[in-house]
C-alpha cells in the first residue's frame, strides 16, 4: 500500500479540461511530453513493507526515491494507443470516479517484470483537491506464470493430438490395402476357390484370417475417421437425401446379425417427411453404428425399431431397443473413444436380459456418430434404463429440411 498526494496532477487535469481536452489520454498520444509534467506531479508520501517487497527495492527510502524520480519516456510509445498508468488514472478521476481497480506488468526496482492488480482511491473528503490517494497492490506474477505454464502445455498437447490425428489421417491408405488382400486372399481359400483343401485345419485357419481381419479393418476404419474429424478433413457432401430409402438400406445391412439373434427389426418411418439435404455416406454411418449396436446389446428376441418424426427445430431419428440398457452413472461416458461399458446383471434381470460383461468392438462408434451429427449442426440424445432398453435420437436442425 502507497499513502499518495495527486493534488499537482488534479491542477493539471483541470487545466487541460478548461482548455476543452476531454479525452486526456488521447491527447498524450499526440503530445506524449505531458507525461514528464503529469508523472512528477504524483508524490509518493509513504509505502508499507509490503509494497517494499513486492517492488523488490531494498529500503522503503529508496522505493520513494524511485517512484518519485522523473519517469523514463523513452518506454512510452504514442503508436500503441496506450496511455500511461497516470495518465489513465488522471483521466478517470476527473471523470468522477474515486475508485479505480487496474491490472498489468509492471517493472520492479531490479528491472525484472512483475504482474499486478491495483486499487487506487480518492481519501473521503478529498475529492475536491486529491490531495490524498491510497493504492493497493496485489502482486500475481507466480499466478500468472502457472497460468501461462498450463496455456504452453495445453496449447503443446493440442498440437500432439493434432499431430497424431493428422498422420492418422494421412495413412488412411497405406493401412487399409494390405488388408484388404489379406481379407481378399484368406477369403480365397476359405472358399476353396482355386481347388479343394484336402486338411481341414487350414480352411479353419483361413477362416480365422478373415475374421480377424475384419475386425482389424474395422478398428481402423474407426479410428480413421474419427481422426479425420478431429484434424478437421472430415468434408461432408451434402445432397438432396430421402431418409426413409437410407434407413430401408441400413436396415438391410443389419438384418443378418438380427436373425442369427432372432431379433426382430421394425420400422416406423413415414414415407412423407421432407427429404434432407445431408451427407448420406455419414448419415447410413451414423445410422448402422446406432442399429449395430442396438442389435449387439439387445438379447435373444428382443426387439429393435427405428422411427422419425418432423418437429418445430428439425427431423429426429430414434432408434429403440429393447436391450440390457446403460447404468445412469455410465450413461456420461457412451460418447468417449474407447469407452467400453461393463455391465453386471442385477438378480431382478430376466434370464434373457442378462447383460453380458464384454461386447465385441472398438468403442469409438458413439464418439463418431456424435462428431458426425455435430459436423451437420445436430446433436445425439441417449436415453437409457437398464433392463428396459435405450433409445438413441438424432436431430438434424431444420434448416436442413428440404421440401418434397
Amino acid at each position: 500500500m502507497t499513502d499518495e498526494d495527486w493534488s499537482a496532477a488534479k491542477k493539471i487535469a483541470d487545466d487541460l479540461r478548461a482548455r476543452g481536452v476531454s479525452d486526456i489520454r488521447k491527447y498524450v498520444r499526440v503530445h506524449p511530453e505531458l507525461l514528464a509534467e503529469l508523472a512528477p506531479a504524483v508524490k509518493i508520501l509513504d509505502a508499507n513493507a509490503a509494497a517494499v517487497r513486492t517492488y523488490k527495492a531494498a529500503s522503503k527510502q529508496d522505493l520513494l526515491e524511485a517512484f518519485n524520480s522523473p519517469p523514463d519516456l523513452t518506454t512510452y510509445n504514442p503508436e500503441t494507443g496506450l496511455s500511461d498508468i497516470f495518465v489513465e488514472l488522471v483521466q478517470r478521476f476527473s471523470e468522477g470516479e474515486t475508485r479505480v481497480e487496474m491490472e498489468g506488468p509492471d517493472s520492479a526496482l531490479d528491472g525484472s517484470i512483475i504482474y499486478i492488480r491495483t486499487t487506487t482511491s480518492i481519501a473521503k473528503g478529498r475529492e475536491h483537491d486529491w490531495g490524498r490517494v491510497l493504492q493497493t497492490v496485489e502482486d500475481f506474477t507466480a499466478r500468472k506464470a502457472a497460468e501461462e505454464s498450463l496455456q504452453i502445455a495445453k496449447k503443446q498437447a493440442e498440437d500432439a493430438n493434432r499431430s497424431k490425428s493428422e498422420f492418422l489421417a494421412r495413412m488412411s491408405h497405406d493401412l487399409r490395402t494390405p488388408l484388404n488382400a489379406i481379407l481378399g486372399f484368406s477369403e480365397i481359400i476359405e472358399n476353396e476357390i482355386l481347388g479343394p483343401i484336402s486338411i481341414e485345419a487350414y480352411k479353419s485357419y483361413a477362416q480365422d484370417i478373415h475374421h480377424s481381419g475384419s475386425h482389424l479393418l474395422d478398428l481402423i476404419n474407426d479410428l480413421l475417421d474419427l481422426s479425420k474429424i478431429e484434424a478437421g478433413q472430415y468434408e461432408l457432401s451434402e445432397t438432396r437425401v430421402d431418409l426413409p430409402e437410407v434407413v430401408t438400406q441400413v436396415m438391410r445391412l443389419v438384418e443378418p446379425d438380427a436373425l442369427k439373434k432372432r431379433v426382430r427389426l421394425r420400422s416406423e418411418v413415414a414415407g412423407n417427411l421432407p427429404n434432407l439435404r445431408i451427407d448420406p455416406r455419414a448419415t447410413r454411418q451414423m445410422l448402422l453404428n446406432l442399429l449395430s449396436n442396438a442389435v449387439k446389446f439387445t438379447p435373444d428376441g428382443g426387439e429393435v425399431s427405428v422411427d422419425a418424426c418432423f418437429a418445430a427445430d428439425g427431423l429426429g431419428i430414434a432408434i429403440r431397443d429393447t436391450g440390457i440398457g446403460i447404468s445412469p452413472e455410465n450413461l456420461g461416458r457412451v460418447f468417449e473413444p474407447f469407452a467400453q461399458i461393463e455391465y453386471s446383471a442385477p438378480h431382478s434381470y430376466p434370464a434373457r436380459r442378462q447383460p453380458t460383461k464384454t461386447h465385441p468392438g472398438t468403442g469409438l462408434g458413439l464418439s463418431i456418430v456424435k462428431a458426425l451429427i455435430e459436423l451437420h449442426g445436430g446433436k445425439i440424445e441417449i436415453e437409457s434404463e437398464l433392463g428396459i432398453g435405450t433409445t438413441a435420437t438424432l436431430r438434424f436442425p431444420r434448416e436442413r429440411t428440404l421440401q418434397l
